[in-house]
């Protein structure tokens, strides 16, 4: 590192928490103040933490503007041109930063709930842009469903530091200048979570999450909204309106059944519910065309969660029946109709289109794969790997839309981990232990070419065309496998050795072994042998590893242990390895006081280290922190300078020059973490 730069350490970043309904996300956008980010000065050098793009998130949202389809997609504000439903393609997109709520499109704008309320100029729709943001009027309180209609906004609002008895209701916004929104009025009430909003003739049907209710707003007077009733039969929900009739959906969750609700609007101060049906699994959102009511949700089983969408006759109101239900690979959020075509906004996997020409025997046609969530990531060259229900391939110097470079159908769902090297993908699953390989040397149309079922493989680690790896053959094993003809991996060495977690470094692979370190050299990968090992300090009571991490001549090792006094902490600990056959611990880290270590990753002296307290009280929000440590000094490492945001992670991973960093829902942002001229990816999955 050049001496001359050795001064400071800079964070700068403004990040928005992605999380669910009810919780409070960190920061906004730039004008807006910044997230609690603290930084400090350091001897190592100029650290720059900078905002690259976001990876993936669940796809919330579609909306239909024909020719257009306007979709949130994590904290991408995506357009696909559908005027040809069987080729959809994307014409634009912008970068929010937070995850997107939803959306409504008047004129040549935008209106997107991101936190707060996201303008965007969409004249141009393949370059929007924003020109404006409104804020919440408090940081805790949360926007969540918006409708542009008569040259007024309607958003539905709640304050979410009580999530029990929060204060929620309707915000109505003047388009006199639909770029920048003015308030005129608010109706609101205490104890109610206000979600969903309808607009017919001149009342609004404002829905409470939770309770199920629905209350009736007269807004002929948009600057004087007035209660004037409620539905009467809860629980209920109205999402759409036809005709005289609101629909909506009602699930169950402890029985995995929803109910589509029928209610009768002629008496707008009396609404009445008029009947139900009966679905499959916990719908969240209905769309209506004709005769016909779409529904998606998910349905959960032993077989896990997968993704619903429910036809409902509605030609009699009074007797809505379920004809069909089709099966989904994940988790179904939004859906949306135009003409003969349903848009089904599958949180993991994209826009999906079905053909309802028959209704009762809807087929899927086409779609637009957006990247969704993302469990795990990897990094190779300028090819970023992304796992969900796909693989995805992405183009690192673009980490958009428009840097997707291909998608691949996985063998199995659900993989524990992946490593990347030299082109190669490599995929761990669990049930049963194997090792999906795909070919990725050309990017644009990656293949299997193998699948790895010996060896009963634990643990993965990529360099070059190896691939290391815990396992079981006559014995446990560390295993090193060739792979420079990825259709045929060959396995040329392996050591007697137990290897749950395992990290490369150089000429040396070290692994975990319960709670011992072992160093094993492997500069020639025919004849690996173990040349040293160290005891962990441990606990009385008991102590588990959860992360390994590597430098040159460091290995840092983050445990989990509960001490006498029945308290659970989390330290780190630096191993040095200097002499390979005589590794000694030299110093230690631990995380403050009531924050749980989530993992670790190095670069050059620095490691970083995500520790986290996922408190869901409504007193006291999740939250996490990224702390760089300087460790230059093993004996004692530094906190030399740390960025906070409210989320809950729970996994770290680093691979190559990319960390990321995984949150209980799977969304990603990434940040490029700049040291002097060196760069790496950082992408931070929060919620």
């Amino acid at each position: 590192m050049n001496r001359r730069h050795r001064r400071s350490i800079v964070f700068w970043l403004a990040l928005l928490l992605i999380m669910p309904s009810g919780a409070v996300r960190a920061s906004g956008p730039a004008q807006e103040p910044p997230p609690d980010v603290e930084g400090a000065s350091s001897a190592q050098g100029a650290v720059i933490v900078e905002l690259a793009a976001q990876i993936g998130g669940p796809v919330k949202v579609v909306k239909i503007h024909p020719p257009y389809a306007y979709i949130g997609a994590g904290t991408d504000f995506v357009i696909l041109h559908i005027a040809d439903p069987l080729r959809p393609t994307l014409v634009g997109h912008a970068d929010l930063i937070a995850q997107i709520r939803d959306i409504a499109v008047s004129g040549s704008y935008a209106y997107v709930i991101s936190q707060g309320i996201y303008v965007l100029d969409i004249n141009n729709v393949n370059q929007p842009r924003v020109v404006n943001y409104i804020a919440p009027k408090i940081p805790t309180e949360l926007y969540l469903r918006i409708v542009a209609a008569g040259g007024f906004l309607y958003v539905t609002f709640f304050d979410s530091r009580n999530l029990l008895l929060p204060d929620g209701g309707l915000r109505i916004f003047s388009l006199n200048n639909p770029a920048s929104p003015t308030e005129i009025s608010e109706y609101k009430e205490w104890a109610t979570r206000a979600y969903q909003i309808v607009l017919f003739d001149r009342y609004a049907y404002v829905g409470m999450m939770w309770a199920h209710q629905t209350i009736v707003l007269d807004v002929s007077n948009p600057h004087n909204p007035r209660k004037v009733g409620r539905v009467q039969s809860p629980p209920n929900s109205i999402e759409v309106i036809a005709g005289r009739y609101g629909y909506g959906v009602v699930d169950n969750i402890s029985a995995n059944i929803s109910e589509l609700i029928v209610t009768d609007l002629s008496d707008p101060a009396r609404p009445q519910v008029i009947s139900k049906a009966e679905l499959p699994g916990m719908m969240s959102h209905v769309a209506v065309a004709g005769s016909y009511a779409y529904a998606v949700g998910e349905d959960r089983s032993y077989e896990g969660i997968r993704g619903t969408l429910a036809v409902v006759d509605i030609s009699n109101p009074r007797q809505p029946r379920h004809i069909r239900s089709v099966q989904l690979s994940r988790e179904a959020a939004w859906v949306a109709v135009l003409g003969s075509y349903v848009y089904i906004a599958d949180e993991w996997n994209g826009i999906r289109i079905f053909d309802v020409r028959d209704p009762a025997r809807p087929q899927e046609v086409s779609g637009f794969p957006v990247l969704g969530q993302v469990q795990r990531a990897a990094a190779d060259g300028n090819y970023v790997y992304a796992v969900g229900d796909r693989l995805w391939i992405l183009d690192a110097r673009r980490l958009t839309p428009f840097g997707l470079l291909a998608t691949h159908d996985l063998l199995d769902r659900n993989p524990i981990d992946i490593a990347a090297a030299d082109g190669r993908v490599y995929l761990l699953y669990e049930h049963p232990r194997r090792v999906e390989v795909v070919d990725a040397r050309n990017p644009s149309a990656p293949r299997r070419v193998s699948v790895i079922t010996e060896y009963g493989i634990r643990a993965i680690y990529a360099v070059g065309h190896l691939l290391f790896a815990g396992g079981y053959h006559n014995g446990y094993r560390l295993l090193i496998l060739d792979v420079s003809n990825p259709a045929t991996p060959r396995l040329i060495g392996s050591t007697a050795m137990y290897a749950e977690r395992l990290v490369v470094s150089g000429n040396y692979a070290y692994a975990i072994d319960v709670n011992q370190l072992l160093v094993v050299d492997v500069a020639d990968p025919t004849r690996p042998r173990m040349v040293g090992r160290v005891d962990l300090p441990s606990s009385n009571i008991w102590q588990s590893v959860l992360d390994l991490a590597a430098a040159p001549n460091r290995t840092y090792v983050l445990q989990q242990a509960q001490d006498q006094s029945n308290r659970e902490v989390h330290r780190i600990f630096v191993v040095d390895v200097s002499r390979p056959d005589a590794p000694r611990i030299a110093g230690h880290y631990d995380f403050p006081h009531g924050r749980f270590g989530v993992g670790i990753a190095a670069s050059g002296s620095y490691l970083y280290a995500l520790d986290t307290q996922c408190s869901f009280s409504t007193i006291q929000l999740p939250t996490s922190a990224l702390r760089v440590l300087d460790a230059s000094q093993p004996t004692s490492l530094r906190e030399v300078a740390s960025l906070h945001f409210q989320s809950c992670a729970e996994h770290l991973s680093g691979e190559a020059n990319a960390f990321y960093v995984r949150n209980l829902r799977g969304e990603t942002v990434a940040l490029r973490v700049r040291e002097l001229n060196r760069s790496l990816y950082l992408p931070l999955v929060m919620r």
